[in-house]
Parts: structure tokens; sequence; C-alpha cells
């Protein structure tokens, strides 16, 4: 970058903080006058909250610009935060303390969740609640004194905010701390990193920089693990024998996505395995995978029809289940209009009509990371050839939910193919691998099930509903949803994913 780019990135970064501060303290100037005024304790919480993720954006903002280069603009990385309630108020609380500040044993103790929950107590104050056929007001789930707590905490990390001063760090905790950036950025390591584990270390080490030092030493520990049980995945399931390894045909195949952006940079990894599957981007069009597959001589060219279509739907499949998410040969293109244009003859001016909601699901879309591509290569070991018939109808299941996935628009609506798909999946594979007898009824089970996961128990109780209306014939359909599709599917794949990583730890037990 050069100094005038960097010199105007600085002073936007500035102009971000003293912004974000000025309209924190507005905010908690609002929460007292609405607590004091108007008695209003879940409306001041949650403008107190949101104070706290303004501090929490200005540190980010601030610490962005530490950990980047002179290469690498701080603003694409720290614009993408602004979403994360949790994140900004975790940063709010513990942002200090990658400075100048110490915390106490008792601090640290104290801080240890206190984001997550603060959101969720912010959310049961703003929504009414109206299950269990009881209506609860949300200005009874938050006292008086809980309010006038949060906007102290608020306040107090305001004036430490408004005296923060962002030094530069040596490059070696420059590197430490955009490692922990990003991580924190993935989901699923941040779950890991918010872990017992890893918050009964930060207790022990007492201070803030140290247990990240050490995060990133586990981090890169299971990264390197990850990475021969990657290598050694994808080469247990190659199509090949023995005696048969020279390499005969390059078949490709495109993958769209709406639930994930391509990452250029994780596919350069999985593809530094020197595997016969490699992963390309495609330019410009982040959306879109290419998976190359190269096929050995042992397989003809009778059979190569055959043998590619089998790779190419197991890798998919793996790549469903590994990510979570939505990968097929194409996505759903008309979900909102069927109409070129439409024009109003009286004005002369083009309308826009659509249908709403649009037959979209909402899949949060994120980047495609290295732990969705580690699953991934799990999954596809562990899912064996056309020989084992019993586990190829369980896949052909999933199969069929993707597929119904795929082809649902407005022209053909098939949530429920869809959700019958994922849900026989589901039901097959925890009778599969012993989960469930096949004879006591499966609602009972699938409730257990449902209780092991991180959803809310209102999402609970819809997957429950929705699950026992498929448990008779004719399945009752009624009110099954794009978004009921995609929690089936979540926790079809969370169950799968749990089941291999399980079945994976044995059969490394039983070679050594």
């Amino acid at each position: 970058m050069k100094v005038t780019e960097k010199a105007k990135d600085i002073e936007f970064l500035q102009s971000i903080i003293k912004a974000c501060q000025s309209h924190a303290g507005d905010l908690l100037n609002a929460a007292k006058r609405v607590l004091e005024d108007e008695n209003l304790p879940n409306i001041a919480y949650h403008l107190a909250a949101l104070a706290l993720e303004e501090i929490g954006k200005s540190e980010l903002v601030g610490m962005s610009y530490i950990a980047k280069t002179e290469k690498d603009s701080a603003l694409p990385w720290a614009e993408k935060q602004t979403e994360d309630h949790v994140k900004k108020l975790y940063w709010a609380l513990w942002g200090p303390s990658f400075g100048r500040e110490l915390l106490t044993k008792d601090q640290i103790e104290s801080y240890i969740g206190l984001a997550q929950s603060i959101h969720e107590k912010r959310i049961r104050g703003l929504y009414v609640d109206t299950f269990d056929k009881k209506v609860l007001y949300p200005k009874d789930s938050i006292e008086k004194a809980e309010a006038e707590n949060l906007i102290n905490l608020a306040y107090i990390r305001l004036q430490m905010a408004k005296l923060r001063k962002f030094e530069e760090f040596d490059d070696e905790r420059k590197d430490v701390l955009s490692w922990f950036l990003e991580a924190t950025d993935d989901e699923e390591k941040r779950k890991l990193i918010m872990g017992q584990k890893s918050m009964e270390k930060l207790v022990e080490l007492g201070n803030v920089p140290d247990w990240v030092t050490w995060l990133k030493k586990e981090f890169d520990q299971a990264d390197e693990e990850a990475r021969v049980q990657t290598e050694r995945e994808l080469k247990r399931a190659k199509p090949t024998k023995e005696d048969a390894k020279d390499e005969k045909w390059k078949m490709k195949i495109r993958l769209f996505s709406n639930s994930h952006s391509i990452n250029p940079k994780m596919l350069h990894k999985w593809n530094e395995l020197q595997t016969w599957i490699k992963l390309f981007p495609v330019d410009k069009k982040r959306d879109q995978l290419i998976v190359q597959f190269t096929l050995p001589k042992a397989v003809s060219v009778h059979g190569l029809w055959w043998t590619g279509w089998g790779v190419a739907r197991k890798f998919t499949v793996a790549l469903n289940i590994g990510s979570m998410g939505f990968f097929w040969w194409y996505v759903p293109e008309h979900i909102s209009r069927f109409y070129e244009s439409i024009k109003d003859l009286d004005s002369n001016m083009d309308i826009h009509v659509q249908r709403s909601p649009i037959l979209r699901l909402d899949w949060n879309q994120r980047a495609l990371s290295d732990r969705d591509l580690i699953e991934t290569a799990l999954c596809f070991g562990m899912l064996t050839g056309p020989q084992d018939k019993e586990q190829n109808i369980i896949f052909g299941s999933y199969t069929e939910g993707l597929a119904f996935l795929s082809k649902s628009d407005i022209h053909l609506q098939f949530e429920a193919n869809a959700y019958d798909g994922f849900y026989k999946c589901l039901k097959s594979s925890m009778q599969f691998y012993g989960d469930w007898d096949g004879q006591s009824p499966f609602p009972k089970r699938f409730e257990q099930f449902l209780a092991t996961l991180n959803i809310r128990e209102e999402e609970r109780k819809k997957q429950m509903k929705m699950g026992e209306q498929f448990e008779v014939f004719p399945p009752n359909t009624k009110g099954i949803t794009l978004s009921g599709v995609g929690s089936i599917k979540i926790a079809c794949d969370a169950y799968l994913i749990g089941k291999f990583r399980e079945l994976g730890k044995k059969r490394e037990k039983d070679k050594s």
C-alpha cells in the first residue's frame, strides 16, 4: 500500500472509531432516559447492549488496523464484522485487554460467557414469547437493576475506549493477533475458543495475549493433524486397484452454492495435499466451485460414466455434509419472478412485483473454510462404494433431499419432498449406526438427538412437529417450509459428522 493510501486508511479508521464512540454515548443517554422516564428496563437494556456493540466495533476496527500489514487493507475485514452481534459485544468486553489493560482472575471469570448472555437476554426483552400457551411480555423479562448494571458497564467501557491508543505491535504479536481475528470469524473455531478447556486455560494464564498465543499453537497442531487425516481419507477413497496406479482420465464438474462463497486460499491448502481430487475457484464467481477428479487406467472407457458419476455424487454429498451447506450442479433461479418485464401503460413506467417471501433458503452465507474441507474429506472417506447397498440407500435419500431442494422454485415447490429425503436419511442413519433400534417410536429418539444440538427450544419444537408429520402415511406436508428443510438438513449433517468423527477415531485406534 502506498503511503498516501495508508494515510487515508488510518484517517478513515479513526473517523469510524470516533463515530462509533459518539453513537455509543447517544445510545447510553437514551437508555438512561427510557429507564428513568418510561420505566422500560427491557428497552434500556437493549440500548445499552447496542452501545456496547458500537464500542466493540471500534475495538475491532482499531485491532484490524494493527493486525494488517501494509499490503493488506484492514477496511474490508472490518466491514464484515458489523452484523455479528455477539462478536461486537465480546470485543467491547475483551478488546482493551489486548493492549495495556491486565485483567484480574475475577474479571476474566466474570467475562466468560457474558457476551452471549447479554445478547440472549436482550433478545428475550425484544420479542413477545407465545410458547406453551402463555404470553410473556418482554418488559417482564429484564429487571430494572439488570438494565442499570449493563448501562454502567457500557459507560465504563466507553470511557476506557476513548482513552485507548492503538499502538503498533511487534511482528510476532501482530501475527498472533491477525490469526485470532481471522479465527474468530470462523464459527466452528469460535466455539472451541469459547469452550470450557480454552476458558480454563485463560483463567490459568491470567492474561489474554498469552492465552491467544497458546490458542494459536493448539490450533496449528490440530491443523497439521487434520491435514494428515484429510490426505489419508482422500487416498483411502480413491477408486483404483493397487496394481493400477497410472493416471488416465481427468474429469471436471462445476458445483454451485447459495450457502458458501469460495475462498481460493482454502482451495490452495487442499490442493497442496497432492491428492486425486483438486478444487479450483471460478474467476469472479465466488458461488461456483470446479472439482477435478483424476481417475486411473483401471477405469475402462465402458465404466467411465458410472465411475465418474459415482465419485462426483459421493464428493458432492460429502461436501454438503461437511460444510453443512448447499452445493449442487445448479441452484434455483426463478425464486421470485416469472416474467421478463411488466410495464404500466398509464404511466409508461416499468414496475416490479415478486413473490413474498422469495423461495430462497437463508443460509447466512459464509466463506468455505479449511474446517469445512477437512470435514468433507472425512465424510468422503467414510462414505463407502456401490457395494454397500444399505449405506447407498441411506445416502440416496440425502441426495434426493439435495435434488428436490435444488429444483424448488415458483413453478414447482418441493419443500416437502426435500424434507422427506433428509428426514429419511437421518432416521435410517441412526438405525444403521446403532443409535435407534428401528422398532421404538422414532420421534422420541429424534427429540433426544435434537436436545444435543446447540439450537433454541423454539426451533426444536418446530422440528419435532414437522418430523411427526412424516411419521404417518401419507405424510402431512402442511406447514413445511424451506426454513424447515434447512433445519432438518443441518441436523442430519451434524449427526453424520459426529458419527464419522467417532468412527474415524475408532479406526485409527484399531490400527495402533
